[in-house]
């Protein structure tokens, strides 16, 4: 009996530690950072990152609308928001913050976001950061802390951001194209570029109906297994999600590839008939001006001279003097 009392004991402290947790405020900003206060965010930035914070400030509440509407539900009511200049500052800014991972990282239980404008050159890049970020914050308060596939976390992250959108086009087209995309059940099983790229796109296709997403986070909610709540939410089973899931990609993607290499093909076949064209008018050129350079040739061509035998005299030109030969020797007259 003491051991079952302890026991329930434990557990019943461990929900009080993890709701005081909850309720926990982020450790202040260090005193040199830039703070601003707004429809429930609490951003503060180091002030090397000022101009762009600043740009980024009125599309917060923007960013939340979308959120909200994307997993159907109130969210993100009060978000902490510490920008750092340098992955380095972490330890000053939140000292228990996980490692920075897509140029950020959160920190559920204390509504804390913190992004790097290290890894995010410009405002766009601060912007992608921070919606990665703060999409993992809302699907942890929209689920209530149910355990989520890190894949679809990631996933939805990654389309919510709109990251990498031209990497992950090239991935997806090629696995198409070659006949080699991932099935639904194998996207947990690694975290190559090309598998992030599908997770992505899987949360593109679940959101498709728009209260599919926020059908599956209630069901995880609600307590059900992954698995349980996406069949509830697509009304289908998994096996018939995935094959749809398939059967889009390949309307999506697979249409590209075909007309790029069709393009590719029509370019190389204009490009070689233009080359022979060039060559046939060249070589017309070449013949027509070899003609004239034969004929100038012929007519400048020097008188043929005919060959001397070796050893004959050299024949000399001029009038011929008369010889006559006397006693065996030859007597020229004068």
């Amino acid at each position: 009996m003491k051991a079952k009392l302890s026991s329930a004991t434990a557990v019943a402290l461990a929900h009080i530690a993890m709701a005081g947790t909850a309720s926990a405020a982020p450790p202040p900003p260090p005193s040199e950072y830039l703070e601003h206060d707004s429809d429930g965010f609490f951003v503060a930035y180091h002030p090397g990152t000022r101009e762009r914070v600043r740009g980024l400030l009125p599309q917060l509440t923007q960013i939340r609308e979308e959120l909200r509407s994307a997993v159907g539900t109130e969210v993100l009511t009060e978000v902490h928001i510490r920008v750092v200049a340098l992955p380095l500052e972490l330890g000053r800014v939140a000292p228990d913050a996980p490692a920075l991972e897509a140029g950020g990282a959160v920190m559920a239980n204390e509504s804390l976001v913190i992004v790097s404008g290290d890894g995010s050159p410009g405002r766009e890049g601060l912007e992608r950061s921070l919606r990665h970020q703060l999409a993992h914050l809302a699907l942890v308060e929209a689920t209530g802390g149910a355990e989520i596939p890190a894949w679809f976390e990631e996933g939805f992250a990654i389309q919510f951001a709109r990251e990498d959108r031209v990497a992950r086009l090239q991935s997806i087209e090629l696995a198409v194209l070659t006949g080699a995309p991932p099935s639904l059940g194998s996207l947990g099983e690694s975290t190559a570029p090309d598998q992030r790229a599908f997770a992505a796109d899987f949360a593109r296709f679940a959101a498709l109906e728009p209260e599919r997403v926020p059908a599956l986070l209630s069901g995880l909610r609600g307590g059900l297994p992954f698995d349980r709540a996406l069949e509830s939410a697509f009304g289908e089973r998994a096996g018939s999600i995935d094959r749809s899931w398939r059967e889009d990609l390949s309307r999506r993607y697979a249409f590209f590839p075909v007309a790029l290499l069709g393009l590719f093909m029509w370019l190389a076949v204009a490009i070689i008939g233009r080359l022979r064209r060039r060559r046939a008018v060249a070589a017309a050129g070449e013949r027509a001006s070899v003609r004239p350079r034969r004929l100038r040739a012929r007519t400048l061509r020097p008188r043929e001279v005919t060959a001397i035998e070796v050893g004959a005299p050299a024949r000399r030109e001029g009038p011929t003097v008369p010889k006559v030969e006397h006693d065996g020797d030859w007597h020229t007259l004068h």
